[in-house]
């Protein structure tokens, strides 16, 4: 999710050629429908901007529960060593 609310989908490969851009809710609920009928264990990940308001997070969660995702994390980056 990106700062502004916009969705970007990443599905590396999984969408017949074509593996990365934005794409609008509509879309997204019809996209990784079709993935979740071809693969219904899929593992999704959501990430966002910094910035971004978590109700958007949210919202783009709901969506892919919709689309009948079963599992759908919350992408994060590796914590830096303490005390280093």
């Amino acid at each position: 999710v990106l700062e502004n609310g916009d969705l970007y989908l990443n599905a590396g490969g999984d969408l017949d050629g074509t593996s990365a851009g934005l794409i609008d809710p509509e879309t997204l609920l019809k996209t990784v429908s079709a993935i979740v009928r071809r693969n219904p264990e899929v593992q999704v990940l959501v990430g966002g901007d910094q910035k971004v308001d978590y109700g958007k997070i949210y919202d783009a969660m709901v969506l892919l529960q919709k689309a009948g995702v079963q599992k759908v994390g919350l992408m994060s980056d590796p914590l830096e060593q303490l005390g280093g």
